[in-house]
Protein backbone atom coordinates (compact mmCIF):
# COMPACT_ATOMS: atom_id res chain seq x y z
CA UNK A 1 0.00 0.00 0.00
CA UNK A 2 2.19 2.79 -1.31
CA UNK A 3 -0.60 5.34 -0.79
CA UNK A 4 -0.25 5.01 3.02
CA UNK A 5 3.20 6.67 3.25
CA UNK A 6 2.19 9.37 0.77
CA UNK A 7 -0.96 10.18 2.72
CA UNK A 8 0.73 10.25 6.12
CA UNK A 9 3.56 12.39 4.73
CA UNK A 10 1.05 14.84 3.24
CA UNK A 11 -0.68 15.11 6.63
CA UNK A 12 2.70 15.77 8.25
CA UNK A 13 3.40 18.53 5.70
CA UNK A 14 -0.03 20.08 6.35
CA UNK A 15 0.18 20.03 10.15
CA UNK A 16 3.77 21.24 10.24
CA UNK A 17 2.86 23.97 7.74
CA UNK A 18 0.01 25.23 9.91
CA UNK A 19 2.48 25.58 12.79
CA UNK A 20 5.44 26.91 10.78
CA UNK A 21 3.48 29.68 9.07
CA UNK A 22 2.13 30.95 12.36
CA UNK A 23 5.52 30.77 14.05
CA UNK A 24 7.06 32.41 11.00
CA UNK A 25 5.03 35.61 11.43
CA UNK A 26 6.72 36.75 14.70
CA UNK A 27 10.04 35.31 13.45
CA UNK A 28 9.90 37.50 10.34
CA UNK A 29 9.00 40.56 12.39
CA UNK A 30 11.84 39.85 14.78
CA UNK A 31 14.47 39.76 12.01
CA UNK A 32 12.96 42.42 9.74
CA UNK A 33 11.90 40.06 6.94
CA UNK A 34 8.99 42.32 6.03
CA UNK A 35 7.38 43.81 2.94
CA UNK A 36 7.13 47.51 3.73
CA UNK A 37 4.32 49.52 2.06
CA UNK A 38 5.32 51.96 -0.69
CA UNK A 39 3.57 53.67 -3.63
CA UNK A 40 3.55 50.39 -5.59
CA UNK A 41 2.88 48.04 -2.69
CA UNK A 42 -0.28 49.26 -1.06
CA UNK A 43 -0.90 46.92 1.86
CA UNK A 44 -1.67 48.70 5.11
CA UNK A 45 1.31 47.71 7.25
CA UNK A 46 4.67 45.88 7.07
CA UNK A 47 3.92 42.21 6.44
CA UNK A 48 6.12 39.09 6.79
CA UNK A 49 7.39 37.98 3.39
CA UNK A 50 8.82 34.49 4.03
CA UNK A 51 5.91 32.44 2.68
CA UNK A 52 8.11 30.52 0.27
CA UNK A 53 10.61 29.53 2.95
CA UNK A 54 7.79 28.29 5.18
CA UNK A 55 6.19 26.29 2.35
CA UNK A 56 9.36 24.43 1.46
CA UNK A 57 10.28 23.84 5.09
CA UNK A 58 6.85 22.23 5.56
CA UNK A 59 7.32 20.14 2.41
CA UNK A 60 10.81 19.11 3.61
CA UNK A 61 9.36 17.81 6.88
CA UNK A 62 6.79 15.84 4.93
CA UNK A 63 9.57 14.46 2.69
CA UNK A 64 11.55 13.34 5.75
CA UNK A 65 8.48 11.48 7.03
CA UNK A 66 8.02 9.80 3.65
CA UNK A 67 11.67 8.75 3.34
CA UNK A 68 11.55 7.33 6.87
CA UNK A 69 8.64 5.10 5.81
CA UNK A 70 9.97 4.32 2.31
CA UNK A 71 13.83 4.38 2.37
CA UNK A 72 14.06 3.11 -1.22
CA UNK A 73 12.66 6.44 -2.43
CA UNK A 74 15.87 8.20 -1.38
CA UNK A 75 18.05 5.58 -3.03
CA UNK A 76 16.11 5.78 -6.30
CA UNK A 77 15.74 9.57 -6.44
CA UNK A 78 18.80 10.86 -4.60
CA UNK A 79 20.18 12.69 -7.64
CA UNK A 80 16.78 14.23 -8.43
CA UNK A 81 16.35 15.46 -4.86
CA UNK A 82 19.84 16.94 -4.68
CA UNK A 83 19.62 18.57 -8.11
CA UNK A 84 16.15 20.04 -7.69
CA UNK A 85 16.98 21.02 -4.11
CA UNK A 86 20.08 22.89 -5.27
CA UNK A 87 18.14 24.84 -7.89
CA UNK A 88 15.37 25.66 -5.41
CA UNK A 89 17.90 26.75 -2.79
CA UNK A 90 19.56 29.12 -5.30
CA UNK A 91 16.24 30.73 -6.18
CA UNK A 92 15.13 30.92 -2.54
CA UNK A 93 18.31 32.80 -1.58
CA UNK A 94 17.97 35.14 -4.57
CA UNK A 95 14.30 35.66 -3.73
CA UNK A 96 14.83 36.54 -0.08
CA UNK A 97 17.64 38.97 -0.98
CA UNK A 98 15.36 40.61 -3.54
CA UNK A 99 12.50 40.77 -1.03
CA UNK A 100 14.59 42.43 1.67
CA UNK A 101 17.28 44.39 -0.18
CA UNK A 102 16.15 44.46 -3.81
CA UNK A 103 17.96 43.03 -6.84
CA UNK A 104 18.13 44.23 -10.43
CA UNK A 105 16.67 42.12 -13.24
CA UNK A 106 20.10 41.06 -14.58
CA UNK A 107 21.30 39.11 -11.51
CA UNK A 108 17.85 37.62 -10.96
CA UNK A 109 17.70 36.38 -14.54
CA UNK A 110 21.26 35.11 -14.32
CA UNK A 111 20.55 32.96 -11.28
CA UNK A 112 17.31 31.70 -12.82
CA UNK A 113 19.24 30.58 -15.89
CA UNK A 114 21.82 28.91 -13.65
CA UNK A 115 19.08 26.99 -11.82
CA UNK A 116 17.51 25.99 -15.16
CA UNK A 117 20.84 24.76 -16.58
CA UNK A 118 21.52 22.70 -13.45
CA UNK A 119 18.08 21.10 -13.70
CA UNK A 120 18.27 20.42 -17.44
CA UNK A 121 21.77 18.95 -17.21
CA UNK A 122 21.65 16.88 -14.02
CA UNK A 123 18.04 16.15 -13.02
CA UNK A 124 17.47 12.66 -14.52
CA UNK A 125 13.77 13.03 -15.35
CA UNK A 126 14.10 16.47 -16.95
CA UNK A 127 17.28 15.42 -18.76
CA UNK A 128 15.54 12.33 -20.14
CA UNK A 129 12.66 14.56 -21.28
CA UNK A 130 15.17 16.62 -23.26
CA UNK A 131 16.76 13.53 -24.79
CA UNK A 132 13.35 12.16 -25.82
CA UNK A 133 12.31 15.35 -27.58
CA UNK A 134 15.72 15.78 -29.14
CA UNK A 135 15.26 12.31 -30.64
CA UNK A 136 11.84 13.29 -31.99
CA UNK A 137 13.26 16.47 -33.53
CA UNK A 138 16.22 14.64 -35.06
CA UNK A 139 13.95 11.97 -36.58
CA UNK A 140 11.69 14.60 -38.08
CA UNK A 141 14.53 16.76 -39.42
CA UNK A 142 16.82 13.96 -40.61
CA UNK A 143 15.31 13.76 -44.14
CA UNK A 144 16.06 17.45 -44.59
CA UNK A 145 19.61 17.16 -43.28
CA UNK A 146 18.86 19.42 -40.31
CA UNK A 147 19.64 16.94 -37.53
CA UNK A 148 21.73 19.51 -35.69
CA UNK A 149 18.62 21.57 -34.98
CA UNK A 150 17.50 18.87 -32.59
CA UNK A 151 19.74 20.52 -30.00
CA UNK A 152 17.25 23.41 -29.85
CA UNK A 153 15.31 21.33 -27.30
CA UNK A 154 17.78 22.24 -24.56
CA UNK A 155 17.54 26.06 -24.80
CA UNK A 156 13.77 25.72 -25.23
CA UNK A 157 13.65 23.70 -22.02
CA UNK A 158 15.61 26.37 -20.18
CA UNK A 159 13.28 29.05 -21.57
CA UNK A 160 10.30 27.05 -20.30
CA UNK A 161 11.78 26.74 -16.80
CA UNK A 162 12.68 30.43 -16.59
CA UNK A 163 9.42 31.52 -18.23
CA UNK A 164 7.08 29.67 -15.85
CA UNK A 165 9.23 30.78 -12.91
CA UNK A 166 8.64 34.41 -13.87
CA UNK A 167 4.99 33.81 -14.82
CA UNK A 168 4.15 32.72 -11.27
CA UNK A 169 6.17 35.66 -9.97
CA UNK A 170 4.18 38.15 -12.07
CA UNK A 171 0.76 37.04 -10.79
CA UNK A 172 1.86 37.46 -7.18
CA UNK A 173 0.02 40.76 -6.82
CA UNK A 174 -3.12 39.91 -4.83
CA UNK A 175 -3.62 38.04 -1.58
CA UNK A 176 -4.06 34.34 -2.29
CA UNK A 177 -3.74 34.56 -6.07
CA UNK A 178 -0.26 33.16 -6.75
CA UNK A 179 -0.55 30.64 -3.92
CA UNK A 180 -4.00 29.48 -4.99
CA UNK A 181 -2.96 29.17 -8.64
CA UNK A 182 0.16 27.21 -7.69
CA UNK A 183 -1.94 24.95 -5.48
CA UNK A 184 -4.26 24.01 -8.35
CA UNK A 185 -1.45 23.45 -10.85
CA UNK A 186 0.39 21.23 -8.35
CA UNK A 187 -2.84 19.31 -7.69
CA UNK A 188 -3.28 18.73 -11.45
CA UNK A 189 0.28 17.43 -11.81
CA UNK A 190 -0.33 15.23 -8.75
CA UNK A 191 -3.45 13.71 -10.31
CA UNK A 192 -1.69 13.05 -13.60
CA UNK A 193 1.35 11.60 -11.90
CA UNK A 194 -0.65 9.43 -9.49
CA UNK A 195 -2.33 7.69 -12.42
CA UNK A 196 1.12 6.51 -13.50
CA UNK A 197 2.34 5.52 -10.05
CA UNK A 198 1.92 6.91 -6.55
CA UNK A 199 5.63 6.51 -5.80
CA UNK A 200 6.97 8.43 -8.80
CA UNK A 201 9.22 11.39 -8.03
CA UNK A 202 6.93 14.22 -9.30
CA UNK A 203 3.90 12.60 -7.62
CA UNK A 204 5.54 12.52 -4.19
CA UNK A 205 6.88 16.07 -4.52
CA UNK A 206 3.46 17.42 -5.55
CA UNK A 207 1.73 15.40 -2.79
CA UNK A 208 3.89 17.23 -0.26
CA UNK A 209 3.67 20.68 -1.88
CA UNK A 210 -0.13 20.72 -2.11
CA UNK A 211 -0.75 20.56 1.69
CA UNK A 212 2.21 22.87 2.33
CA UNK A 213 0.76 25.51 -0.01
CA UNK A 214 -2.71 25.03 1.48
CA UNK A 215 -1.33 25.75 4.95
CA UNK A 216 0.23 28.93 3.55
CA UNK A 217 -3.11 30.08 2.12
CA UNK A 218 -4.58 30.06 5.64
CA UNK A 219 -2.37 33.08 6.41
CA UNK A 220 -2.25 34.55 2.90
CA UNK A 221 -5.94 34.91 2.07
CA UNK A 222 -7.15 38.51 2.18
CA UNK A 223 -6.38 40.24 4.47
CA UNK A 224 -3.00 38.49 4.33
CA UNK A 225 -0.85 38.05 7.41
CA UNK A 226 2.06 36.70 5.36
CA UNK A 227 3.15 37.21 1.75
CA UNK A 228 4.63 34.66 -0.64
CA UNK A 229 7.47 36.95 -1.70
CA UNK A 230 9.96 36.30 -4.48
CA UNK A 231 11.45 33.58 -2.29
CA UNK A 232 8.14 31.74 -2.77
CA UNK A 233 6.92 32.73 -6.23
CA UNK A 234 10.26 32.01 -7.91
CA UNK A 235 10.74 28.65 -6.21
CA UNK A 236 7.15 27.50 -6.69
CA UNK A 237 7.23 28.52 -10.34
CA UNK A 238 10.47 26.63 -10.88
CA UNK A 239 9.23 23.44 -9.21
CA UNK A 240 5.98 23.58 -11.20
CA UNK A 241 7.91 24.05 -14.46
CA UNK A 242 10.27 21.19 -13.60
CA UNK A 243 7.49 18.80 -12.54
CA UNK A 244 5.55 19.54 -15.73
CA UNK A 245 8.53 18.18 -17.69
CA UNK A 246 8.85 15.10 -15.47
CA UNK A 247 5.36 13.64 -15.61
CA UNK A 248 3.85 11.85 -18.59
CA UNK A 249 0.19 12.92 -18.49
CA UNK A 250 -1.09 11.12 -21.61
CA UNK A 251 -3.07 7.93 -20.95
CA UNK A 252 -4.32 7.36 -24.49
CA UNK A 253 -1.45 6.59 -26.94
CA UNK A 254 -3.51 7.91 -29.87
CA UNK A 255 -3.61 11.36 -28.29
CA UNK A 256 0.02 11.71 -27.20
CA UNK A 257 0.16 15.02 -29.06
CA UNK A 258 -2.07 16.64 -26.42
CA UNK A 259 0.71 16.48 -23.81
CA UNK A 260 2.11 19.96 -24.61
CA UNK A 261 -1.42 21.42 -24.63
CA UNK A 262 -2.15 19.80 -21.29
CA UNK A 263 0.82 21.55 -19.71
CA UNK A 264 0.01 24.84 -21.42
CA UNK A 265 -3.59 24.79 -20.17
CA UNK A 266 -2.56 23.96 -16.61
CA UNK A 267 -0.32 27.02 -16.54
CA UNK A 268 -2.59 28.99 -18.89
CA UNK A 269 -3.42 31.91 -16.63
CA UNK A 270 0.19 32.73 -15.57
CA UNK A 271 1.35 32.37 -19.18
CA UNK A 272 -1.45 34.64 -20.40
CA UNK A 273 -0.62 37.36 -17.88
CA UNK A 274 3.09 37.15 -18.68
CA UNK A 275 2.38 37.36 -22.42
CA UNK A 276 0.22 40.44 -21.93
CA UNK A 277 2.92 42.06 -19.80
CA UNK A 278 5.61 41.45 -22.42
CA UNK A 279 3.36 42.79 -25.19
CA UNK A 280 2.38 45.85 -23.15
CA UNK A 281 5.93 46.78 -22.22
CA UNK A 282 7.26 46.19 -25.72
CA UNK A 283 4.46 48.29 -27.22
CA UNK A 284 5.11 51.15 -24.78
CA UNK A 285 8.89 50.82 -25.21
CA UNK A 286 9.36 50.08 -21.52
CA UNK A 287 11.99 47.87 -19.89
CA UNK A 288 10.81 44.26 -19.95
CA UNK A 289 11.23 43.87 -16.19
CA UNK A 290 9.79 47.25 -15.17
CA UNK A 291 6.99 46.75 -12.63
CA UNK A 292 3.55 48.10 -13.42
CA UNK A 293 -0.03 47.80 -12.22
CA UNK A 294 -1.66 46.76 -15.48
CA UNK A 295 -1.59 43.02 -14.90
CA UNK A 296 -4.84 41.19 -15.51
CA UNK A 297 -5.71 41.00 -11.81
CA UNK A 298 -5.31 44.77 -11.44
CA UNK A 299 -7.41 45.45 -14.54
CA UNK A 300 -10.21 43.25 -13.23
CA UNK A 301 -9.99 44.86 -9.81
CA UNK A 302 -10.32 48.32 -11.36
CA UNK A 303 -13.68 47.24 -12.80
CA UNK A 304 -15.08 47.41 -9.27
CA UNK A 305 -14.20 44.13 -7.54
CA UNK A 306 -12.39 43.93 -4.23
CA UNK A 307 -9.28 41.84 -3.56
CA UNK A 308 -11.13 38.69 -2.51
CA UNK A 309 -13.60 38.86 -5.40
CA UNK A 310 -10.83 39.38 -7.96
CA UNK A 311 -8.77 36.52 -6.56
CA UNK A 312 -11.80 34.18 -6.48
CA UNK A 313 -12.72 35.03 -10.08
CA UNK A 314 -9.23 34.34 -11.40
CA UNK A 315 -8.88 31.19 -9.30
CA UNK A 316 -12.16 29.91 -10.74
CA UNK A 317 -10.80 30.54 -14.23
CA UNK A 318 -7.60 28.69 -13.32
CA UNK A 319 -9.66 25.80 -11.90
CA UNK A 320 -11.57 25.59 -15.18
CA UNK A 321 -8.28 25.35 -17.06
CA UNK A 322 -7.08 22.56 -14.75
CA UNK A 323 -10.25 20.55 -15.36
CA UNK A 324 -9.97 21.09 -19.11
CA UNK A 325 -6.31 20.01 -19.11
CA UNK A 326 -7.07 16.83 -17.17
CA UNK A 327 -10.05 15.89 -19.33
CA UNK A 328 -7.97 16.10 -22.51
CA UNK A 329 -6.14 12.94 -21.49
CA UNK A 330 -9.23 10.73 -21.28
CA UNK A 331 -11.07 11.54 -24.52
CA UNK A 332 -10.82 10.65 -28.19
CA UNK A 333 -8.54 12.68 -30.51
CA UNK A 334 -11.44 14.59 -32.09
CA UNK A 335 -12.92 15.58 -28.74
CA UNK A 336 -9.46 16.52 -27.47
CA UNK A 337 -8.93 18.81 -30.46
CA UNK A 338 -12.33 20.47 -29.93
CA UNK A 339 -11.62 20.84 -26.23
CA UNK A 340 -8.26 22.51 -26.88
CA UNK A 341 -9.87 24.95 -29.33
CA UNK A 342 -12.69 25.79 -26.90
CA UNK A 343 -10.28 26.24 -24.02
CA UNK A 344 -8.10 28.70 -25.91
CA UNK A 345 -11.19 30.54 -27.19
CA UNK A 346 -12.49 30.88 -23.63
CA UNK A 347 -9.17 32.39 -22.50
CA UNK A 348 -9.29 35.06 -25.18
CA UNK A 349 -13.00 35.58 -24.50
CA UNK A 350 -12.05 36.61 -20.98
CA UNK A 351 -9.73 39.26 -22.37
CA UNK A 352 -12.44 40.43 -24.75
CA UNK A 353 -14.95 40.78 -21.91
CA UNK A 354 -12.52 42.70 -19.71
CA UNK A 355 -11.53 45.01 -22.56
CA UNK A 356 -15.18 45.54 -23.57
CA UNK A 357 -16.15 46.54 -20.03
CA UNK A 358 -13.19 48.91 -19.84
CA UNK A 359 -14.19 50.56 -23.12
CA UNK A 360 -17.83 50.77 -22.06
CA UNK A 361 -16.87 52.55 -18.86
CA UNK A 362 -14.62 54.97 -20.74
CA UNK A 363 -17.40 55.69 -23.25
CA UNK A 364 -19.87 56.22 -20.44
CA UNK A 365 -17.55 58.68 -18.76
CA UNK A 366 -16.95 60.45 -22.05
CA UNK A 367 -20.68 60.70 -22.71
CA UNK A 368 -21.31 62.16 -19.27
CA UNK A 369 -18.57 64.73 -19.60
CA UNK A 370 -19.23 65.78 -23.19
CA UNK A 371 -21.42 68.76 -24.07
CA UNK A 372 -23.51 68.96 -27.21
CA UNK A 373 -23.49 72.57 -28.29
CA UNK A 374 -23.15 74.55 -31.43
CA UNK A 375 -20.39 76.56 -29.80
CA UNK A 376 -17.73 73.95 -30.53
CA UNK A 377 -14.83 75.57 -32.27
CA UNK A 378 -11.35 74.92 -33.64
CA UNK A 379 -8.58 76.08 -31.35
CA UNK A 380 -4.97 76.54 -32.44
CA UNK A 381 -3.59 73.81 -30.16
CA UNK A 382 -4.67 71.67 -27.24
CA UNK A 383 -2.30 70.17 -24.68
CA UNK A 384 -3.42 66.85 -23.17
CA UNK A 385 -2.02 65.25 -20.00
CA UNK A 386 -3.20 61.68 -19.52
CA UNK A 387 -4.16 60.75 -15.96
CA UNK A 388 -4.18 56.96 -16.36
CA UNK A 389 -0.84 56.39 -14.54
CA UNK A 390 -2.18 58.22 -11.51
CA UNK A 391 -5.08 55.79 -11.28
CA UNK A 392 -2.51 53.03 -10.89
CA UNK A 393 -1.64 54.77 -7.64
CA UNK A 394 -5.27 55.26 -6.71
CA UNK A 395 -7.08 52.11 -7.79
CA UNK A 396 -9.51 51.28 -4.99
CA UNK A 397 -6.88 51.10 -2.27
CA UNK A 398 -5.69 54.72 -2.03
CA UNK A 399 -8.54 56.97 -3.11
CA UNK A 400 -7.32 59.85 -0.97
CA UNK A 401 -3.82 59.70 -2.45
CA UNK A 402 -5.25 59.53 -5.96
CA UNK A 403 -7.42 62.61 -5.44
CA UNK A 404 -4.56 64.51 -3.81
CA UNK A 405 -2.15 63.72 -6.65
CA UNK A 406 -4.56 64.80 -9.39
CA UNK A 407 -5.44 68.02 -7.57
CA UNK A 408 -1.73 68.75 -7.07
CA UNK A 409 -1.03 68.08 -10.74
CA UNK A 410 -3.83 70.43 -11.81
CA UNK A 411 -2.46 73.15 -9.53
CA UNK A 412 1.02 72.77 -11.06
CA UNK A 413 -0.37 72.93 -14.60
CA UNK A 414 -2.30 76.11 -13.78
CA UNK A 415 0.93 77.81 -12.76
CA UNK A 416 2.42 77.04 -16.19
CA UNK A 417 -0.32 78.35 -18.49
CA UNK A 418 -1.11 81.87 -19.61
CA UNK A 419 -4.00 84.05 -18.54
CA UNK A 420 -5.86 83.44 -21.83
CA UNK A 421 -5.38 79.68 -21.83
CA UNK A 422 -8.30 77.49 -20.75
CA UNK A 423 -7.92 74.39 -18.57
CA UNK A 424 -10.46 71.59 -18.24
CA UNK A 425 -10.25 68.28 -16.44
CA UNK A 426 -12.29 65.13 -16.94
CA UNK A 427 -11.96 61.54 -15.84
CA UNK A 428 -9.18 60.65 -18.28
CA UNK A 429 -7.08 63.74 -18.83
CA UNK A 430 -6.27 67.36 -18.16
CA UNK A 431 -6.66 69.47 -21.30
CA UNK A 432 -5.36 72.98 -21.86
CA UNK A 433 -6.54 75.12 -24.76
CA UNK A 434 -3.50 77.18 -25.71
CA UNK A 435 -4.89 80.47 -27.00
CA UNK A 436 -1.42 81.88 -27.58
CA UNK A 437 0.52 81.54 -30.81
CA UNK A 438 1.19 77.81 -31.28
CA UNK A 439 0.84 77.57 -35.03
CA UNK A 440 4.36 76.35 -35.72
CA UNK A 441 5.56 72.80 -35.07
CA UNK A 442 8.63 74.18 -33.32
CA UNK A 443 6.51 76.12 -30.83
CA UNK A 444 4.34 73.07 -30.07
CA UNK A 445 7.42 70.91 -29.51
CA UNK A 446 8.89 73.50 -27.16
CA UNK A 447 5.66 73.60 -25.15
CA UNK A 448 5.51 69.82 -24.97
CA UNK A 449 9.14 69.62 -23.83
CA UNK A 450 8.61 72.24 -21.12
CA UNK A 451 5.56 70.47 -19.72
CA UNK A 452 7.21 67.03 -19.99
CA UNK A 453 10.16 68.14 -17.84
CA UNK A 454 7.83 69.59 -15.23
CA UNK A 455 5.66 66.48 -15.11
CA UNK A 456 8.67 64.19 -14.88
CA UNK A 457 9.84 66.18 -11.88
CA UNK A 458 6.34 65.85 -10.43
CA UNK A 459 6.43 62.04 -10.88
CA UNK A 460 9.81 61.81 -9.17
CA UNK A 461 8.70 64.12 -6.36
CA UNK A 462 5.69 62.01 -5.39
CA UNK A 463 7.57 58.72 -6.02
CA UNK A 464 5.28 57.36 -8.71
CA UNK A 465 6.13 53.75 -9.55
CA UNK A 466 3.78 53.37 -12.46
CA UNK A 467 3.98 51.73 -15.87
CA UNK A 468 5.35 54.97 -17.36
CA UNK A 469 8.36 56.97 -16.26
CA UNK A 470 6.31 60.14 -16.57
CA UNK A 471 2.79 61.20 -17.47
CA UNK A 472 1.84 60.97 -21.18
CA UNK A 473 1.58 64.40 -22.75
CA UNK A 474 0.76 65.63 -26.25
CA UNK A 475 0.12 68.92 -28.06
CA UNK A 476 -2.22 68.65 -31.04
CA UNK A 477 -4.30 70.78 -33.37
CA UNK A 478 -7.78 69.34 -33.23
CA UNK A 479 -11.39 70.11 -32.44
CA UNK A 480 -11.90 70.90 -28.78
CA UNK A 481 -15.21 70.92 -26.96
CA UNK A 482 -16.00 73.74 -24.52
CA UNK A 483 -15.63 73.27 -20.84
CA UNK A 484 -18.10 71.11 -18.97
CA UNK A 485 -19.18 71.07 -15.35
CA UNK A 486 -19.10 67.44 -14.17
CA UNK A 487 -20.88 66.38 -11.07
CA UNK A 488 -18.71 66.10 -7.98
CA UNK A 489 -19.45 62.38 -7.63
CA UNK A 490 -18.10 61.75 -11.11
CA UNK A 491 -14.67 63.07 -10.24
CA UNK A 492 -14.09 60.52 -7.51
CA UNK A 493 -11.23 58.14 -8.09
Amino acid sequence: MIYGPVFSSAIAALLSGLVIHRVGIPFARRFGLLDVPNPRRRHAKPTPIIGGLCIFLSAAIGLAVYVAQNPTFWNQNRISLLTLGTSVLILAIVGIIDDVKGLGPAPKMGFQLLAAIICMAFEPHVHQFGLNWQGIFVSALHPMGLDVLGAVVWPLGAVWLVGITNAINLIDGLDGLAGGTSLMVCASILILGAAHGADSFPTVIMALLVPAIFSFLTVNWSPARMFLGDNGSLTLGFVIASASLMCQPTFNPSTSWVTPFTVLLMTGYPILDMGLAVKRRYKNRLPLFKADRNHLHYRIQRLGLDVQQTAMLLLCISFYLQVAALCLNFVTPVIALVGIALSFCSIFSLLYVVRSIERARVNQISAVHSTSTDAARFEPSVLHIELSPLYEVGLFEEKERCTHLINSLEAIVRTMIGANDELTRNRDRISVVLNGSTDSEETRNAIQTRFSKKLKAFSELVDLQTSLSSLPISVTRRRFEPKFEPKASQLNC
